[in-house]
């Protein structure tokens, strides 16, 4: 028997995301792990970056508290 482990999703704002993309995320969206979707009934795309990519999580969670994070 195997179990499988998802990870948890994080949801950015696709502006927010674009602001602080670096070079060699590219490796991170070709494999998936970073995907520009639209979820049902929303008028608006959001970017769900895999809880597995730390090294893009610290880049995109805000500093001083605020707050960037997609609500929904």
């Amino acid at each position: 028997m195997s179990t499988t482990v998802t990870a948890e999703r994080h949801a950015f704002d696709p502006d927010h995301y674009l602001d602080c993309r670096q070079p060699g995320w590219e490796i991170y969206e070709d494999r998936g792990l970073v995907r520009f979707e639209r979820p049902l009934g929303s008028t608006s795309a959001l970017v769900y970056v895999d809880g597995d990519c730390t090294e893009l999580l610290q880049a995109l969670h805000p500093r001083m508290g605020r707050s960037i994070v997609a609500g929904r």
